[in-house]
C-alpha cells in the first residue's frame, strides 16, 4: 500500500495477471531485503536518498548509541566486529578466529 500497489491483491486469483503479480511482488521482496523496511527507507524511490538514510540510523544507533551503552573505547575494531559479524550471518560463530580477525 505504501508503494501504491494496493491494487495487486485485485489481481490474485486471475491467471492471466499471475506473472505481473510476480514480477511486481519480486521487485519488492529484493528491494526489502537490500535495503529493509524502515519506514522512512522503504517509502523513499530515491537509492541514493535509501543509502543516505540506512548510513544515518547506522551512525546514530550503531556507532553513538550502542558505543555509549557499551563503553566502547576502541570505535575502529568495534566497526571491524560489526562487519565480521554481518558477512558471517548463519554461521557458527568462532571466537577465536572472531577475535584474530578484529
Amino acid at each position: 500500500m505504501f508503494k501504491g500497489k494496493d491494487n495487486l491483491a485485485k489481481l490474485v486469483g486471475n491467471p492471466i495477471s499471475l506473472d505481473i503479480i510476480n514480477k511486481e511482488i519480486s521487485f519488492f521482496y529484493e528491494e526489502y531485503i537490500t535495503f529493509g523496511g524502515y519506514p522512512k527507507v522503504v517509502l523513499s524511490n530515491d537509492m541514493q536518498v535509501k543509502k543516505s538514510y540506512l548510513q544515518h540510523i547506522f551512525s546514530t544507533y550503531i556507532q553513538k548509541d550502542i558505543k555509549d551503552i557499551g563503553k566502547i573505547k576502541e570505535v575502529h575494531k568495534f566497526n571491524n566486529l560489526l562487519k565480521i559479524l554481518a558477512s558471517q550471518v548463519g554461521n557458527l560463530l568462532n571466537k577465536t578466529e572472531l577475535s584474530s580477525l578484529v
